[in-house]
C-alpha cells in the first residue's frame, strides 16, 4: 500500500462515531428523529370511537331544587350525565347520592364543561324544597350538579320516552345515561358496574374535547 493510500484510509477511518458526534447537524437529525416519533404514533393511531347517538332531547324547561327553571337552554353545550331518584326510597337514593359523588370526583377536572343531573321520577313526592334539603345535606356542588323536578308530563317525556327509565316512587337500578351538548342521547352505562363506569368516565372526556 503506498503512502497515499494509508493517508485516505486513515481519513476515512477517522470519519466514525466520533467524527459524526462532533458535527452540528448530526445532533439536529438526532433530536429531529427522537421527537418525530411520538407525533408519528399519534397520526398512525385510529381515531377514538365515539358514543353513538340513541335519540335527541326536545327543549324543555322544568324547576331545580333552589326554585329557578331549569332546562335545556342552561345545558346547551355542556355534556352531561343523568341519573335518577325517588326520596321515598332511601336505600336506592343513597346508592344513586354515592355512585354520583364517585364520579363526580372522577370528572372534577373538567370544570365548566360538565354537568350532573339528577331527575326526581317521583314527583308527586319529590318538590323542589325536598331535592334542596337532600342537595346540601349530601354536600353536592350546586354549579355543577343539579336537582330537578316539574310537573310529570315533561318529566315522562325524558325520563321514560327518551331514557327509557320507568317513573314511580324507586330509580333503584336506573343506568346513568350520557348527553352530549347538543342534547343528543349517546349512552346509558349502569352505575354498578365498574367496567360500564370506565366507558362513562372514557365517553365523557371524548365528548368535552371535541372528538
Amino acid at each position: 500500500m503506498t503512502s497515499a493510500n494509508s493517508v485516505s484510509v486513515k481519513q476515512r477511518n477517522s470519519r466514525g462515531l466520533p467524527w459524526l458526534v462532533g458535527r452540528w447537524w448530526f445532533w439536529a437529525l438526532a433530536i429531529s428523529i427522537l421527537f418525530a416519533q411520538p407525533i408519528v404514533r399519534t397520526l398512525l393511531r385510529p381515531p377514538p370511537i365515539l358514543p353513538k347517538v340513541y335519540g335527541r332531547l326536545s327543549e324543555f324547561k322544568l324547576t331545580r331544587e333552589d326554585g329557578r327553571t331549569f332546562g335545556s337552554d342552561n345545558l346547551k353545550g355542556k355534556v352531561w350525565v343523568a341519573s335518577f331518584i325517588a326520596l321515598s326510597d332511601a336505600h336506592a337514593a343513597e346508592k344513586m347520592e354515592g355512585m354520583m359523588h364517585q364520579l363526580h370526583r372522577r370528572l372534577r377536572k373538567l370544570g365548566d364543561s360538565f354537568r350532573l343531573v339528577t331527575f326526581t321520577v317521583d314527583p308527586s313526592h319529590d318538590s323542589a324544597p325536598l331535592l334542596a334539603a337532600y342537595s346540601q345535606a349530601h354536600l353536592t356542588n350546586q354549579r355543577i350538579w343539579s336537582y330537578v323536578t316539574g310537573d310529570r308530563a315533561t318529566l315522562e317525556s325524558i325520563v321514560s320516552n327518551v331514557f327509557k327509565v320507568q317513573m314511580g316512587p324507586s330509580a333503584d337500578g336506573a343506568p346513568f345515561v350520557l348527553v352530549d351538548g347538543d342534547g343528543q342521547f349517546r349512552g346509558a352505562y349502569h352505575p354498578e358496574d365498574q367496567d360500564g363506569m370506565n366507558s362513562l368516565v372514557g365517553d365523557v372526556g371524548l365528548l368535552v374535547n371535541n372528538y
